[in-house]
């Protein structure tokens, strides 16, 4: 066997540098397009919102982007999901940014022009602040002072002002005693073992000194939902701006008039509409599909399928437990806002649909049930 020459080993390893670099050159243009299209989409679907609103008066120094005074996805879907969107993108692209009147500012959400927050609605906000947060870890600088009462509260009991690192004492806000209504603090992780659900169960049983453990479905409901966050995000999964996290959030509630236990699950995921039909089981659905297809029917589908096929794996099956302990309780409702459509389950199996023409960012699990006396 010959051996090379020392000017012949030099030119293999410049030839290998020269491949290692053209190949690393190619995956990073082939990185770059990729994000380019997940812009792309994202704005396409804001395009679709209602225009944002800005401030550049209120708070010197800063241009503040407004909310809707009404942060809900049931009664105000466009203007709440246009926030949420414009939270995302506008706290990720830059610290001063450049607004429409060609001045550059710091970017501020004004809180203080929300006047109802219903849970679902809360829980997301609370996961872009959580997200937000842990990608920069500072102080971060609010005027809660100017906030609407039920807001603060919402934060308070949520956690939120921990998370800002802002100590609820030095605003002049202390948790009222008589609030009829408690909240689980945020609650978020990448795990989808039993814990979690025991630990969100007796939260929930914590707060409403009753315990949930002996009625049908309770547990198996949220262990399942929370197994099913696996489901969300999908190897060929990609978000913008942020990168696709694999992670859950959850709150609940318990209101006492009401006698009424909530829980709200989301994550940030690709959705149910997008990731059904590449589920094994997905072709057992066809029984339950429409022709249209449409994203709710998808979700519809994807419960009925899951309350009439037990044993078998696949997204539905958590949503169908929470759905069957509604129906035994006769009380309450779940609803499932994923992609570009919304299911509402009520006793006696009565389903209310909606369809919209921008996706929602993830999928929102919202169940409420009444306790026995």
């Amino acid at each position: 066997m010959k051996r090379l020459t020392p000017r012949f080993r030099r030119w293999l390893l410049m030839r290998q540098r020269h491949s290692r670099h053209r190949a690393e050159a190619v995956a990073a243009t082939s990185n770059v397009r990729a994000w380019a299209r997940r812009r792309a989409s994202f704005m396409a679907t804001r395009a679709r919102l209602p225009a944002i609103r800005y401030d550049y008066v209120t708070y010197p120094g800063y241009g503040a982007f407004i909310p809707p005074t009404d942060l809900s996805f049931a009664r105000n879907y466009d203007e709440t999901l246009a926030f949420i969107l414009d939270f995302r993108r506008l706290f990720f692209e830059r610290r001063l940014y450049k607004f429409p009147d060609g001045e550059r500012r710091k970017i501020y959400a004004d809180f203080a022009r929300i006047e109802t927050i219903d849970a679902g609605a809360g829980l997301v906000l609370a996961a872009e602040i959580d997200r937000f947060v842990k990608s920069r870890p500072v102080r971060h600088e609010v005027h809660d002072h100017l906030w609407h009462e039920a807001v603060r509260e919402f934060f308070f009991e949520a956690g939120l002002f921990d998370l800002l690192k802002i100590d609820p004492q030095t605003v002049g806000f202390n948790e009222n005693p008589s609030s009829i209504r408690k909240t689980i603090r945020l609650r978020s992780g990448r795990t989808k073992s039993g814990t979690d659900a025991l630990g969100l169960r007796s939260e929930i049983e914590a707060l409403s000194g009753k315990s949930i453990a002996a009625r049908p479905h309770a547990y198996t409901a949220i262990a399942e939902a929370l197994a099913n966050v696996g489901h969300a995000y999908p190897s060929w999964f990609r978000s913008w701006p942020w990168k696709a996290s694999g992670r859950w959030w959850a709150l609940g509630f318990w209101d006492q008039p009401r006698n009424t236990v909530g829980l709200q699950l989301y994550d940030q995921g690709a959705g149910i509409p997008a990731t059904l039909p590449k589920q094994q089981h997905w072709p057992r659905l066809f029984p339950f599909l429409e022709p249209e297809r449409k994203a709710s029917g998808l979700i519809k589908a994807g419960l009925e399928y899951g309350r009439t096929s037990t044993g078998q794996p696949g997204r539905g099956m958590g949503l169908a437990e929470m759905a069957d302990w509604i129906e035994t309780s006769g009380s309450g409702f779940l609803r499932i806002l994923s992609g570009d459509g919304e299911v509402t389950y009520r006793p006696g199996a009565r389903l209310d649909r909606r369809d919209f023409d921008a996706p929602f960012c993830g999928t929102l699990i919202e169940w409420e049930v009444v306790l026995d006396a």
